[in-house]
C-alpha cells in the first residue's frame, strides 16, 4: 500500500513538472518580449524603447512589477521623446540575476543594460515605488547621465535596508538642511 502511494505521488509530481515545462514554453512562444534582451554579465535583461528625441525617459516599475506596467503610459510619452521601459532581473521577460538582489546591484544592472542597449542619455528617470528608490540611487551614482527624475510614491530611501549604507549619512545631512530651511521660512 505504501509503495503504491509513493509511486502515485512521484507520478503526479512528474506529470506536474512536464505540464509546467510545456506550458512555460508555450507562453514564451505566445507572449514574446516586445523589446530586446541584453546581456548584462551572463544573464539577460529586457528593455523596450520606442519614440525619438531627447532626453530619454527610463521607466522603472514598482517592486515586483514589469515593463508591461507602463503599457498605457509609454506610447503616450513616445509621442514626444524616446522612452524605454525595462524589467529588473527575475521580472517580466528578464532572466534571474545573481544575488545579492540589493539596490547597488539594481543600479549596476540598469547602467549596464542602458550601455548594452546603446540607450544614450541624458535620462529622465521615472520610478514608481521601489523603482523610484532605484532612480534616486542611480542619479546619485551617475549624476552626469541624469537630467531629472519623476518619483511616484517612492517612500523613504533611508528606511530601506537595500539602500546603500554610504548614502545614509548624506540623507541625514539633507534632512537636517531641509529642517533648517523650514525653520528659517517660518521665522521670516
Amino acid at each position: 500500500m505504501g509503495l503504491a502511494v509513493l509511486i502515485l505521488l512521484v507520478g503526479l509530481a512528474g506529470t506536474g513538472l512536464i505540464f509546467q515545462v510545456v506550458a512555460t514554453r508555450n507562453d514564451q512562444q505566445k507572449f514574446q518580449a516586445p523589446g530586446e534582451l541584453v546581456d548584462v554579465g551572463g544573464y539577460q535583461l529586457h528593455i523596450h524603447c520606442i519614440g525619438n528625441g531627447s532626453p530619454t525617459i527610463i521607466l522603472d516599475a514598482l517592486g515586483n512589477g514589469s515593463s508591461a506596467s507602463w503599457g498605457l503610459v509609454q506610447p503616450e510619452i513616445a509621442q514626444s521623446t524616446r522612452v524605454c521601459a525595462y524589467d529588473r532581473a527575475s521580472a517580466g521577460w528578464s532572466e534571474r540575476g545573481p544575488t545579492p538582489r540589493d539596490m547597488n546591484q539594481h543600479v549596476r544592472e540598469l547602467h549596464t543594460l542602458l550601455a548594452g542597449a546603446r540607450v544614450g542619455g541624458p535620462y529622465v528617470l521615472v520610478g514608481h515605488s521601489y523603482g523610484g528608490r532605484i532612480a534616486g540611487v542611480y542619479a546619485k551614482t551617475y549624476p552626469r547621465d541624469v537630467a531629472g527624475m519623476v518619483l511616484i510614491d517612492p517612500g523613504r530611501l533611508d528606511d530601506d535596508p537595500r539602500f546603500p549604507p554610504q548614502h545614509h549619512k548624506e540623507r541625514a545631512a539633507e534632512r537636517g538642511l531641509i529642517t533648517i530651511a523650514r525653520c528659517s521660512n517660518r521665522s521670516a
